[in-house]
């Protein structure tokens, strides 16, 4: 996990070594990150559920961030990076796909749960197979995911702009958002080094910083 040299570099308690110290700090943050996405939008959840409402919580916004969050995890897997560096987006995925499914059923669009479900089974299949989907062409995806992933925000940044409340959105889930877009950042610099994941999740920060703050304003 950490290589031999860091390894014995920890054991002897070498607190200077500031490389090795730098990718033990991002390993552990790696871990509560993945550890995280398993509870990340459960609160969010929770809170449908309990007012039978997805008022105020944005399909759109759902949607696209699925998407690009599907995107990327295609692309981390395909290109071998450590799961500690992006698996908690597995965990969310599958979290933001029974929020959207959610949303569909309380506005009584049942036809609608059937169709999310078919096409995100489709489209993931489709961006983790190369006969489908070429490297180049996965690369060219990813690249995109990072504007339209992030613009994700904006429909739900809006609405709550719009309507001066936030509805059903958990500011839990939104704060825990923040918070794993920031380590992410730190993570990625550390151990993955690739620059379109990197501005990824810079953005992501600095949205997430939005939606927060009108957690709070409103």
């Amino acid at each position: 996990m950490l290589g031999a040299t860091c390894g014995d570099s920890l054991a002897a308690l070498a607190l200077t070594d500031f490389p090795c110290m730098k990718l033990a700090a991002s390993k552990g943050l790696s871990a509560g990150i993945v550890l995280g996405g398993l509870i990340l939008k459960l609160p969010q959840i929770i809170k449908m559920m309990a007012a039978k409402s997805g008022d105020g919580v944005s399909f759109t916004s759902y949607a696209m961030e699925s998407a690009a969050m599907a995107i990327g995890l295609a692309y981390n897997y395909r290109q071998g990076y450590p799961f500690g560096t992006y698996g908690e987006t597995l965990f969310i995925v599958c979290q933001n796909i029974f929020v959207m499914l959610l949303i569909m059923k309380y506005a009584g669009k049942h036809a609608g749960v059937l169709v999310t479900a078919v096409a995100v089974l489709a489209g993931g299949y489709a961006l983790v197979d190369p006969h489908l989907t070429s490297a180049a062409q996965l690369l060219t995806l990813q690249q995109a995911s990072v504007v339209f992933g992030n613009l994700s925000k904006c429909p739900q940044i809006l609405s709550n702009y719009r309507k001066k409340n936030t509805g059903q959105l958990s500011a839990a889930t939104v704060a825990m958002q923040l918070l794993g877009s920031m380590a992410r950042v730190f993570t990625t610099a550390t151990e993955v080094k690739d620059t379109t994941i990197l501005l990824n999740f810079a953005a992501a920060s600095l949205l997430n910083m939005v939606v927060f703050y009108q957690c709070i304003a409103y």
